[in-house]
């Protein structure tokens, strides 16, 4: 390679950098020598890197010197001229030749000049404009400070965000319910959680055949979202863009534990007849039915209900129904003298492939069981003879609980339990989408080292690994790779990244660009990202982050929750299969995007792959080769 060519190539990267390096002048022919400089002092006040020769982005690159140094109507004469010769805000710009820059938002940078300059109503147009020709999370974010400020806006604020319920659900023993309610606002709603966790929703916008996808804020935010949770209560806040935040406790009516029953006494009465006396408890939905005695009671939702009757032969039976639907029943010996005992009501050694399990279990003895533990976590009790019910917590393999139970005079009695837990074929890890999640760019952004982008994407690629939700290419593989590639000695671009992922037979690649720009008291970061298609090159998602402040959640944490959002796992039986095109219907409320991939399963065997073609009430799904494999489908994304 020559020298000459050397220096094009690097005089090209150079360009997309928007940090002020060297001594340049404001004139439009003059060189700048390349010193080293802090971002946002007045050494690189209206610096550019290498030749100012007036082309459009030498006027943006110097415009966003200014507004770093915050030297607004410099910056705002040199925003202007970029936008007058060239006008559209967009993630990849050509330059000259094959020459492009990235991260070209005149109208954005304008708009945050104009907002800095107290012009609102000005501000808010270009920051708008930005958003439709190319959407960012940080033009939304000027947006929003932008419309804080407007008498239009203000006017509107009364109150903080307001819920409303759009159906009530009754009690289920079934996990895995749909929330649906809605969120507004007199203004425009910035943030939802959802017990505790940061619900994202998203616009996609497709630019030159590109799905971007930011959050908007919006007066009303409709919420419908599938809640696994056992929690009695789910909490709902919202904020607006004024920061005014309100709560909701929403009750989660799931119960999937049985009525206990406690038995406080066997005894002959005075005409020689057996009189059992107890209490049927439910914790939850409260008890709908007993029978006891032979007879049956309805009990309307009590939480507890007393019995006595008297046993007709040498056995009694207990039955009990909760509100929710789960069911007891018991067929148990009269005994007046009893060894502490436990009576699993399964087998020692379980397989399940559920993410919890209920232990269920009848504790016997002649004395009092004032309480019993489960692996040390104690529970009181009260009587000789219980039955008890918990909803245990499962782990992905082998998990060992000991349920150990003390009566009053001393003696004791305990039981291991071994429940393996496995991960059904269709969610397993290993039919997860393959994706190689590259380093964040760093030689050709502003103000962030190579080191700040190293230890960013470190923290990222953790973050994903932990989730579990993809195959992660291992980073010493990526890495190894990248290094044998002389195309990405300077920097990890698409290209780049495409080429690895040949080597390394991903899926599909995750690549990000990091941008941090400072200025006198105020240092920002924002990062770009997107998922492109590993065999074809096609961009499938993209998505970005911002933050100006460290009170705000990081920008690898707003990844993290966008990338999952918009990759949930879903899955589902109602399907109707034609040769090589599926119609689906998910019933989540999530709204599919072209070319999300999916892939079919027939007898918890993978059969083909396909991608989401259109979605309206369903989705039609394009496979790539038919599925010739008998036996009961299931399509799931991958």
């Amino acid at each position: 390679m020559t020298i000459k060519l050397l220096t094009a190539i690097l005089t090209s990267i150079f360009l997309i950098s928007c940090q002020s390096n060297g001594d340049a002048n404001s004139s439009a022919n003059t060189t700048t020598n390349t010193v080293t400089c802090a971002k946002g002092s007045a050494q690189c006040c209206g610096k550019t890197r290498g030749t100012f020769l007036g082309d459009w982005f030498d006027y943006y690159e110097r415009g966003l010197s200014y507004a770093d140094c915050l030297m607004w109507q410099e910056a705002y004469k040199d925003l202007s001229t970029a936008i007058s010769k060239r006008g559209q805000d967009k993630r990849r710009v050509y330059t000259l030749g094959m020459h492009f820059i990235t991260n070209y938002f005149p109208h954005r940078e304008i708009g945050i000049v104009l907002y800095n300059q107290g012009k609102y109503q000005q501000a808010k147009q270009h920051l708008e404009t930005s958003i439709v020709q190319f959407p960012s999370t940080k033009a939304e974010t000027y947006l929003n400070k932008t419309r804080v400020k407007l008498e239009s806006v203000i006017d509107k604020e009364k109150s903080a965000p307001k819920f409303a319920l759009l159906s009530r659900s009754n009690w289920s023993n079934q996990k895995g319910r749909s929330l649906e309610l809605t969120i507004t606002d007199d203004t425009f709603i910035d943030k939802v959680w959802i017990d505790g966790e940061l619900f994202v929703w998203q616009d996609v916008t497709e630019v030159d055949k590109t799905p971007v996808s930011i959050q908007r804020a919006k007066a009303l935010i409709q919420v419908n979202k599938v809640i696994t949770s056992s929690k009695t209560e789910i909490i709902i806040a919202a904020e607006d863009i004024f920061g005014n935040k309100s709560t909701k406790t929403i009750e989660n009516k799931v119960d999937v534990i049985q009525p206990e029953i406690s038995i406080q006494r066997i005894e002959e009465n005075e005409f020689g007849e057996v009189e059992v006396v107890g209490i049927i408890s439910d914790r939850q939905s409260g008890i709908a039915w007993v029978n006891v005695g032979g007879e049956n009671i309805n009990v309307s939702g009590q939480n507890t209900y007393e019995f006595s009757f008297v046993a007709e032969t040498d056995v009694f039976d207990i039955s009990a129904q909760d509100i929710a639907g789960n069911q007891l029943s018991l067929n148990r010996a009269v005994k007046f003298s009893q060894p502490i005992t436990i009576d699993l009501q399964s087998e020692d050694v379980i397989s399940t492939q559920e993410n919890s399990w209920i232990l269920s279990s009848w504790l016997e003895s002649s004395h009092d069981i004032g309480s019993y533990t489960i692996n040390g976590k104690s529970f009181t009790s009260s009587g000789a003879r219980l039955h008890i019910s918990h909803e245990l917590d499962l782990a992905e393999g082998v998990n060992t609980f000991e349920l150990s139970v003390e009566d009053e005079s001393g003696q004791s009695a305990s039981k291991i339990i071994q429940i393996t837990r496995t991960v059904p074929h269709h969610l397993a890890s290993n039919e997860r989408l393959v994706m190689a999640l590259f380093p964040f760019a760093c030689d050709q952004n502003t103000g962030v080292s190579c080191d700040s982008a190293q230890i960013s994407y470190q923290q990222m690629d953790e973050s994903v690994r932990a989730r579990k939700r993809f195959q992660l290419v291992e980073r010493a593989t990526l890495s190894s790779q990248l290094d044998s590639l002389k195309i990405c000695e300077l920097m990890v671009t698409d290209k780049c990244a495409w080429q690895t992922a040949q080597l390394v037979r991903t899926q599909s690649m995750f690549v990000g660009e990091m941008i941090v720009r400072k200025s006198a008291g105020n240092a920002s970061e924002e990062v770009y990202a997107r998922i492109i298609d590993a065999v074809n090159g096609s961009v499938l998602i993209s998505f970005d982050a911002y933050r100006e402040n460290q009170s705000q959640e990081t920008v690898n944490k707003q990844l993290y929750v966008k990338l999952h959002e918009r990759f949930p796992l879903l899955s589902t039986e109602n399907i109707l299969l034609d040769d090589d095109e599926i119609t689906a219907d998910f019933g989540s409320g999530f709204q599919l995007w072209k070319n999300m991939p999916m892939k079919l399963f027939s007898d918890e065997k993978a059969c083909a792959q396909g991608l989401v073609v259109e979605q309206d009430s369903k989705t039609k799904i394009e496979l790539n080769e038919r599925c010739k494999a008998k036996g009961k489908k299931r399509l799931v994304t991958l």
